[in-house]
């Protein structure tokens, strides 16, 4: 004889955790049914070890499912599955029920029953914008349900999920075997008004961690009706709160470095004219250094480069008249007399 733990989610319908043990030859399926509290339509389900579902209706699955857990030296893990109720005969006529009159073929439709664009009224075009909100609503709903779908599914979240719903089941046990000695439900409602009004006064990284670990961890069986209707108006009041933070702090960082940056921005401005300043400068200086250079050399062709070339060649023919003579005499000679043939005849003397 030997003991086993039965943990079953989802119990009454909703993500309640219960945690109990048995004996593995005296449990009965009446036994876990009754502590599961199922709905109508619910049916009890567990994963055997190649992670298939499998159903729980008998006397021998409900054994099959203990041998299953004990061989792997584990807990046995029940899930509440909520069977989805069947379309009743209100519900209107089906696809293949609805007659010729309701789904008029393209022949029988008139003119009248077809109205183009510009036929249509302003009480009818509405309906073609509710339509594109009403898809764009369906398109959104779909995303968010594949996203949580993709989180379901991932093993990590479940097994964090599940570990955190026996955390709770062992606290909600604890709950409902001091409800009669110990004033928890007041004293739990005091402890979780004071900190979401301290967090809504000054909400904390640290302190919305601990309200987030709280929220996963609280016992539901320790808050009352009202409690939970205080929370539920006050946690989105906290999250407003911590949205207006962020961006209050946001504001006021860009504020208290706006200064720094503008005083950078108009430095930086500041020394990109000067630098260009002193470029245009240097270009106009090299600019008018060349153009007077050009103006002089204009101004010494103009006026002295025939009379120089003609003191050249004068000069250069007494050199051939004389050619024993130093240069340097006919140049002074000639500078002398401005003449040839005066230089010529003093040079004879």
């Amino acid at each position: 004889m030997s003991d086993i733990i039965i943990k079953i989610f989802g119990c009454d319908g909703t993500g309640t955790v219960r945690r109990r043990k048995f004996n593995t030859s005296s449990v009965t399926l009446a036994q876990v049914q009754e502590i599961a509290n199922l709905q109508s339509n619910a049916e009890l389900t567990w994963k055997d070890e190649e992670g298939d579902t499998i159903l729980v209706e008998t006397q021998s699955d409900l054994q099959e499912a203990i041998a299953c857990a004990a061989t792997q030296k584990s807990s046995l893990r029940l899930f509440v599955d909520n069977a989805s109720s069947t379309p009743t005969a209100s519900s209107g006529p089906t696809h293949e029920q609805q007659t010729p009159a309701q789904h008029p073929t393209h022949e029988q439709q008139t003119p009248a029953q077809t109205p183009t664009h510009e036929q249509q009224t302003p009480a009818q075009r509405p309906v073609d914008v509710e339509l594109l909100l009403k898809n764009g609503r369906d398109r959104l709903l779909a995303t968010i349900n594949r996203a949580r779908s993709a989180l379901d599914t991932s093993a990590t979240l479940q097994a964090v999920k599940e570990d955190a719903c026996s955390i709770r089941a062992v606290f909600e046990a604890r709950v409902e075997r001091n409800l009669g000695t110990v004033p928890i439900l007041p004293t739990m409602s005091f402890v979780i008004h004071a900190v979401l009004l301290w967090a809504l006064v000054s909400p904390t990284f640290w302190l919305l961690f601990e309200i987030v670990i709280g929220a996963i961890l609280m016992p539901r069986n320790a808050l009352s009706n009202k409690t939970s209707r205080h929370v539920r108006f006050l946690l989105p009041l906290l999250g407003l709160r911590v949205v207006m933070k962020l961006f209050f702090g946001f504001t006021c960082c860009v504020l208290h470095m706006l200064p720094p940056l503008m005083f950078f921005f108009l430095l930086t401005c500041a020394l990109r004219s000067c630098g260009r300043a002193s470029r245009r400068s240097q270009r106009c200086g090299v600019q008018e250094r060349r153009h007077g250079h050009q103006v002089r050399y204009r101004r010494g062709n103009g006026r002295n480069g025939p009379r120089a070339s003609q003191e050249q060649e004068d000069i250069v023919l007494l050199c051939n008249i004389f050619p024993k003579i130093h240069i340097e005499r006919v140049r002074q000679e000639y500078m002398r007399h401005r003449d040839v043939q005066r230089t010529v005849v003093e040079l004879l003397k």
